[in-house]
C-alpha cells in the first residue's frame, strides 16, 4: 500500500523545490488558461517567501493571458505577496508591467484583505491617487 500524506511539507515542491520551480515556468509559457492558472496557484501555495520572492514577482507581472481567471489568479498572488512582503510587491504593483486589470484586482483584495494593516492600505490609496473598492 502507497504512503498517503495530507501533511503540505510532504508535496513534491517541498521535496523537490528547483524541480517544480522549473516545471511552473515551462506551465506559464503555455497557452492553456487552466495550466497558468495552476501554476500561478502552486505559486502562490508554495513560492510566496523571502527565498523565492524576487523570482516570483517579475515571473508575475510577466503573465500575459487575456483569460479572466489568470488575471484572477495573478491578482490573487500579488495581494498575498503584498500581505506577506509588501516593500518589494509595491515596487511589482507600481511598475507598468502589469495589465490594468491585475493591479486594480490585485489593489482590490488587498484592501479587502484583514491581513494588510489600514496604514498600508491608506499609502496605497494615496500612492495610487484614486479611491480602491
Amino acid at each position: 500500500m502507497s504512503e498517503l500524506s495530507f501533511d503540505p511539507r510532504a508535496s513534491a515542491a517541498h521535496r523537490y523545490p528547483v524541480e517544480i520551480w522549473r516545471f511552473l515556468l515551462d506551465s506559464l509559457m503555455d497557452d492553456s488558461e487552466y495550466v497558468l492558472r495552476f501554476s500561478v496557484v502552486t505559486l502562490l501555495d508554495y513560492y510566496m517567501d523571502t527565498t523565492h520572492i524576487d523570482k516570483v514577482l517579475p515571473t508575475l507581472a510577466s503573465i500575459n493571458s487575456h483569460a479572466y481567471y489568470v488575471k484572477t489568479a495573478v491578482a490573487w498572488a500579488l495581494s498575498v505577496c503584498y500581505a506577506r512582503l509588501p516593500i518589494g510587491t509595491l515596487a511589482c504593483l507600481c511598475s507598468d508591467q502589469l495589465d490594468a486589470f491585475i493591479r486594480d484586482k490585485a489593489l482590490q483584495k488587498i484592501m479587502e484583505s484583514r491581513r494588510v494593516a489600514v496604514f498600508d492600505k491608506q499609502r496605497l490609496r494615496i500612492l495610487f491617487s484614486r479611491p480602491i473598492e
